[in-house]
């Protein structure tokens, strides 16, 4: 009988193959425990105070002066508001956006001042409201350490980090821990077990080594967010650039369907509990993509690019982040059943859609 000599090659490689696969994410996920087991003993043998004595002159406070304009015996009073920035290098600082422009007032004055008490004019370099960032400069330029960026994306639930920041106007150091990785709305957060307070806005949050893995944002009751430096380091290298930030309109109100209202869901002809994903369009706005691509209210928007949508902020983050001018392809279930595939060419977000997006952050007490 006839035996193929290649035969049993080929079942071995087979075996063998299938074994490397199998054992590529058993590898990788043993890698990340050694990491992350790395990390935590790092930070259990670090003296907390080391760490505070590396980072903390490259956290600096920023003071915004606003005259009120009310009648008063003595003349206008003077409202002050302060928070924190993170020095970059040529007399530049990150900080955030609603720190120098604190709602509603708009005409103030900015300045920083350094630990020995000194205030130096600040002039706006580029503010971004989506991601409440902004860059401010001044015309000294000091000899402060400008802190290395780390990679959030490294970064596990439960590892440990320190912040500093000027709660209440003084500088102060807190430690705890990753809570979790990604909040889900349009703009990406982080959050921490650490408790912010007034003053703690634009101040960074540091790994063990001293590296910045976010910048202060908000609080909830007993817990801090952030805005992971990977992002604020996108922003940063773009705004710099370009000195503006562009981004995607689609123009549509919509929910996500298996949160749809029982209104809405009646007015549409959708039985409740039938999808468990998708964005149900509610509204289109005029002159929008949308309604140039062909949506329609009741429309259920299943996927775009072929990325199925389960949750809202994968919708508005994937519109808000995609270049005007650029087209989406639009996976749609329409009102009669027909499943069709439609083409949006973006619009740039006006300042209605800007102010909407930012709205989302409402939740949150930005008020640190």
């Amino acid at each position: 009988m006839y035996r193929n000599p290649f035969r049993f090659y080929a079942i071995a490689l087979f075996f063998v193959c299938t074994c490397i696969l199998h054992a590529l994410p058993l590898r990788a996920q043993a890698r990340g425990t050694a990491e992350s087991q790395s990390y935590r003993a790092l930070c259990a043998s670090l003296d907390p105070a080391l760490v505070y004595q590396q980072v903390e002159r490259g956290v600096v406070k920023v003071l915004t002066e606003i005259d009120v304009d009310v009648k008063t015996v003595n003349g206008k009073p003077t409202l002050l508001f302060f928070g924190s920035a993170v020095y970059r290098g040529n007399g530049e600082f990150i900080t955030n956006d609603h720190v120098i422009n604190p709602e509603p007032w708009k005409n103030r004055r900015l300045f920083v001042e350094t630990d020995d008490g000194k205030k130096y004019p600040a002039t706006v370099l580029w503010n971004d409201p989506v991601h409440d960032l902004a860059k401010i400069s001044i015309a000294q330029h000091f000899n402060l350490p400008v802190l290395a960026f780390g990679n959030s994306k490294n970064l596990l639930v439960a590892d440990q980090v320190f912040s500093v920041g000027y709660q209440f106007g003084n500088k102060t150091f807190t430690s705890g821990s990753v809570a979790s990785l990604e909040v889900k709305i349009t703009q990406p957060l982080m959050e921490l077990d650490i408790t912010f307070n007034s003053g703690t806005s634009g101040g960074a949050t540091f790994t063990c080594d001293g590296n910045i893995i976010g910048i202060n944002i908000a609080r909830l009751p007993g817990l801090g967010f952030i805005i992971p430096i990977d992002v604020v380091r996108q922003i940063e290298q773009h705004m710099d650039k370009f000195k503006t930030a562009s981004y995607g309109s689609l123009g549509v109100s919509f929910v996500s369907v298996h949160l749809a209202t029982q209104s809405d869901l009646q007015k549409f002809g959708i039985p409740p509990g039938r999808y468990d994903s998708g964005m149900l369009i509610t509204a289109i706005r005029q002159n929008s993509a949308a309604l140039k691509a062909g949506l329609e209210p009741g429309d259920i928007v299943v996927a775009v690019d072929d990325t199925i949508l389960y949750h809202q902020y994968q919708f508005s983050r994937k519109v808000l982040y995609t270049p005007p001018g650029t087209t989406l392809s639009l996976s749609v279930l329409k009102r009669d059943g027909r499943e069709v595939r439609l083409s949006a060419r973006i619009n740039k977000a006006d300042d209605e859609t800007i102010k909407g997006v930012v709205s989302q952050l409402k939740f949150l007490d930005r008020d640190i």
